[in-house]
């Protein structure tokens, strides 16, 4: 099914922004979004974060050339997979591509890396020596940032991809939606009510309310709501708002997170958000923080 969502939505989309962030802070990796040529025109990280591994060999033309040439096809192998994508760089260091599918489209890849399995050897080393012999690059100096390169296991590596897929597949689950609304051809109407989803969804929303606000009569909102988006007004506020939560327990109590996101109450969020996802906020988190610390 073809989708309206674009590379350049994804890369403005605030949430993305702070997921992006948050990765970083949580794990120490530095994390990408490429589009399916391998291009990253926003980074989400400062050059003091980045491997000084990887900068020394993306000082050299043709090492940065080299670099980029990988992203592209290993970026491209995963969105034809429509599966992580593990592999050594041409330098030797592990990175991971994840493709962002949206309606079986690839749109983007999300990529991390820029660390090693096991420990750094002599033997390994000469072997990435010989590699990078023609980039006119200081070996002393690549060799002494190669054995400070961090060391990640592969469990956590597992980990990560799962923490990844899971936000990601959260995020565009709803971000998808609103931009392919935002994008179709609905009628006024209906595009006033979701902008103003949008914009009041942690707040309390009454049907009659958005009827005034499209100057149409509650009955008639509801009918064409209904008709245009598939979905009943409640159903669709009610969705809006659990995705929305799923993005806040990242890093938010559960308390805080059901009055951010528009509940008025625990006991009608928990029952929301368990028919929703089919699992408790509670235990949405706990799996979210297993990831992390496991």
């Amino acid at each position: 099914m073809k989708t309206l969502i674009n590379f350049k939505d994804i890369i403005e989309l605030n949430i993305m922004v702070q997921f992006c962030r948050l990765f970083s802070s949580i794990t120490g990796l530095i994390i990408d979004i490429n589009d399916i040529e391998g291009n990253h025109p926003k980074k989400y990280y400062t050059l003091n974060e980045e491997n000084i591994f990887c900068r020394i060999i993306q000082s050299s033309e043709i090492g940065k050339s080299h670099c980029i040439e990988s992203g592209k096809l290993r970026g491209m192998h995963a969105g034809i997979s429509g599966r992580p994508d593990i592999h050594y760089c041409h330098a030797g260091l592990i990175d991971v591509y994840l493709p962002i599918l949206i309606r079986g489209n690839h749109i983007a890849t999300l990529c991390t890396g820029q660390f090693l399995v096991s420990k750094p050897t002599k033997k390994r080393f000469e072997i990435i020596k010989n590699n990078v012999k023609d980039y006119k690059i200081d070996i002393s100096v690549l060799e002494d940032a190669y054995f400070k390169t961090r060391i990640i296991s592969k469990k956590h590596i597992m980990n990560y991809i799962d923490l990844m897929t899971l936000i990601v597949n959260y995020i565009f689950e709803v971000e998808d939606k609103i931009i392919f609304l935002k994008k179709s051809n609905y009628s006024p109407i209906v595009s006033k009510a979701l902008n103003y989803i949008e914009n009041n969804y942690n707040d309390r929303v009454y049907i009659k309310d958005i009827a005034n606000y499209a100057c149409v009569s509650k009955y008639h909102f509801e009918h064409i709501f209904k008709k245009e988006t598939g979905s009943t007004f409640i159903d669709y506020i009610n969705n809006f708002r659990v995705s929305k939560a799923k993005a806040m327990l990242i890093k938010k109590d559960i308390s805080s997170v059901c009055y951010d996101s528009g509940f008025n109450s625990l006991s009608h969020f928990y029952k929301l958000f368990k028919r929703y996802t089919g699992t408790s906020p509670k235990g949405y988190k706990k799996n979210i923080e297993h990831l992390i610390e496991s």
